[in-house]
């Protein structure tokens, strides 16, 4: 067994979040059934933060230990291909012995999404009115 990190990017809306919860869907709830799917084991997987329900992130980092016999590579495009759409595995390496993911969280921002219609018209906010 090997200690891996790896940096995940998604689009958290149909998710209660990172941390898995009993009230729905989460992201390492659904990076464990990749991993368990993939070797065969339930594999815990750790983040170096937590997401709210809703909430998305572009490169969030986890880690979790598995078995020696993948190459990182391609456990990474087995996870992409079996893993939801709205869930991507961008990088993922081999953790360094003192790896700690609390020291790798270096903070996060909060975008506003705000979903259109095709109905709708976007009307930039430096237009003036016409009068």
């Amino acid at each position: 067994m090997r200690r891996v990190a790896f940096t995940v990017a998604y689009d958290g809306t149909r998710y209660q979040g990172f941390q898995v919860q009993r009230t729905g869907p989460t992201i390492q709830g659904e990076l464990e059934a990749a991993l368990r799917r993939l070797t065969g084991e339930t594999l815990r997987v750790t983040g170096a933060g937590r997401t709210d329900a809703g909430v998305h992130a572009a490169g969030q980092v986890a880690a979790c230990t598995i078995p020696q016999t993948w190459r990182l590579s391609d456990l990474q495009r087995a996870m992409n291909a079996v893993l939801p759409p709205d869930i991507a595995v961008l990088e993922m390496d081999r953790a360094k012995n003192k790896f700690v993911l609390k020291q790798v969280a270096r903070g996060h921002t909060v975008d506003e999404v705000v979903k259109k219609t095709e109905a709708e018209i976007i009307v930039p906010a430096d237009v003036g009115t016409v009068g």
